[in-house]
């Protein structure tokens, strides 16, 4: 009897938990910026007391979010992309399994009063190599190390094209911008949307960086009672690269609404310039030869031509 016991109480801890109502919370959160997340939790009502759902007892109820998955740690994750949640709710439902009429339900859209960014740049230039090292012989001062080769200059930036389209936004109802950047070199092209009204997008098309320096070649050691050959100097880094092209086609309909949209075509930075090699070391009463000293850093690009605007029909882009 005491075993029977036993076995017919064991399984009690896993019976699903009587709950007669439940809540979801978003800590007060409205709506997520693109590629942003929020955490949810889960508040149910047992035997007429609200406490908080523990990870474990999710299991018990279904949950989902118009926009996407939600984790297995109860997290909502904004997609980074415009049209997977354009013109929806973001609802969010959940119920018990055990009794479906126990449900709740909450809204997380997007929001288009954020900061976007879309970047690209050109190619780095190259590193310079590094300079050989001096010779070190058995019967003679070492020799001195080579200079480092300089970096190459930094590729320019690439050529973008930005369409505008401005449209009603039909869940929230706020004016918002449609925007699609497309590098003209790699035809790869990115979709955005952000209120016309309070949000950024930044669209750059930098040059790229120059390359390091190579590092100055090291002095040889001198043989007995001789000097250490002298470090050489560092290479010079190689100067960033010209900023890109832009040209933006804004639609009739957006036309005195595009200030959300920063375009720059800055520059690439200027590479860093090699560090000088190490004197060659020598055996007393020699002398160490001495450092080499470190490159100097490029300079930086210049900007690329100033973007272009111009009017023309784009239309609706997603």
């Amino acid at each position: 009897m005491f075993l029977a016991a036993l076995l017919l109480a064991a399984p009690a801890w896993s019976r699903p938990h009587a709950y007669s109502a439940v809540r979801v919370d978003l800590e007060g959160r409205t709506g997520l910026c693109p590629g942003a997340s929020q955490r949810l939790d889960l508040f149910a009502v047992e035997n007429g007391k609200e406490s908080k759902v523990k990870g474990g007892d999710w299991k018990e109820f279904s949950l989902s979010w118009e926009l996407g998955p939600v984790t297995a740690k109860g997290a909502l994750e904004m997609p980074l992309a415009p049209e997977p949640v354009w013109g929806k709710t973001g609802l969010v439902r959940v119920s018990s399994l055990a009794d479906p009429t126990v449900a709740a339900e909450a809204f997380l859209p997007v929001r288009y009063d954020c900061e976007l960014e879309f970047a690209r740049s050109g190619e780095p230039g190259a590193r310079g190599d590094a300079g050989e090292g001096g010779s070190s012989e058995s019967d003679a001062d070492g020799g001195d190390g080579q200079r480092g080769q300089n970096g190459r200059t930094g590729g320019p930036g690439p050529e973008l094209e930005v369409r505008v389209f401005l449209i009603k936004e039909p869940v929230r109802g706020v004016d918002v911008l449609q925007i699609k950047v497309t590098d003209l070199t790699s035809r790869e092209s990115w979709n955005a949307a952000v209120a016309a009204d309070g949000g950024k997008l930044f669209v750059r098309a930098s040059g790229g960086m120059g390359g390091s320096g190579g590092a100055g070649g090291k002095g040889g050691s001198g043989a007995t009672n001789r000097d250490g050959g002298n470090g050489a100097d560092g290479g010079d880094g190689g100067d960033g690269g010209p900023g890109g092209r832009i040209t933006v086609l804004v639609d009739p309909n957006a036309q005195g609404r595009t200030t959300a949209i920063i375009v720059e075509n800055a520059g690439g930075p200027g590479g860093v310039g090699g560090p000088g090699g190490d004197g060659g070391a020598a055996f007393d009463p020699g002398v160490p030869g001495a450092e080499g000293h470190d490159g100097h850093s490029g300079k930086h690009g210049p900007t690329g031509t100033a973007p272009e605007v111009r009017f023309e029909r784009v239309g609706q882009l997603f």
